[in-house]
C-alpha cells in the first residue's frame, strides 16, 4: 500500500515539474512564431521576455524575503520553522 503512494506521488512530481519546463519553453515558442508572422516585433518580444525577467526576479526576491537566515562570512545558516502556542486556563 504505501509502495503504490509513494509511486504515485513520485509520478505526480515528474509531472509537475515537466509541466512548469514546458509552460517556459511554450511561452518562447510562441513569441517566436508571432514575430515570424509579423504580428509582433523583435523589440516588442524582447519587452515582453524583459518584463518576466524581472517579474520572475520580483518572486524570487520575495520568496528570499520571506526567508529568514543568518550569515556569517561567505556561509549562510538558514532557519526556518513553524511555531505553535496553546494555552489552556481553568
Amino acid at each position: 500500500m504505501n509502495f503504490i503512494y509513494s509511486k504515485r506521488l513520485f509520478v505526480a512530481l515528474i509531472l509537475i515539474i515537466s509541466s512548469v519546463a514546458v509552460k517556459a519553453q511554450q511561452n518562447e515558442d510562441l513569441l517566436n512564431v508571432l514575430i515570424k508572422k509579423n504580428y509582433i516585433t523583435q523589440h516588442e518580444a524582447d519587452s515582453i521576455r524583459s518584463d518576466q525577467a524581472v517579474k520572475e526576479q520580483a518572486k524570487r526576491d520575495k520568496e528570499k524575503a520571506n526567508q529568514h537566515s543568518i550569515t556569517i562570512g561567505s556561509k549562510a545558516l538558514q532557519i526556518s520553522g513553524l511555531a505553535q502556542i496553546r494555552y489552556q486556563g481553568f
